[in-house]
């Protein structure tokens, strides 16, 4: 495991590791995964150049949603409580939807 550095989410630093799922489970099959246990963005550290851009914006994106409160506001629109998988998937999908977009728009992340 090596520390890539911080990215800033919603006014916290947040630790960004590189890795491999021998050092956070969460990235088994995947070339990203945000912990929010601990508030910290992995990737792979395999991870192709030409993708790492996408993935960076991709976890930091699930980082802003959690940090936000936008997933607990999301919860209670729904009706539901933050550990029901409907909204996991909910989450997913609009990571999904919105990271291009944004990657487009704003640029990489700057993990400093």
């Amino acid at each position: 495991m090596k520390r890539a550095g911080h990215v800033a989410v919603c006014g916290l630093n947040l630790p960004v590791k590189l890795g491999t799922e021998e050092d956070f489970a969460g990235l088994k099959g995947a070339y990203g995964c945000f912990d929010p246990d601990t508030g910290t963005i992995w990737l792979d550290e395999n991870i192709p150049p030409h993708v790492k851009p996408f993935w960076t914006v991709h976890e930091v994106l699930h980082a802003v949603l959690l940090h936000s409160g936008a997933l607990y506001v999301t919860a209670s629109i729904f009706g539901c409580e933050r550990e029901d998988p409907r909204l996991d998937r909910w989450e997913e999908a609009i990571v999904r939807i919105l990271t291009p977009h944004l990657l487009e728009t704003w640029g990489k992340v700057t993990v400093s």
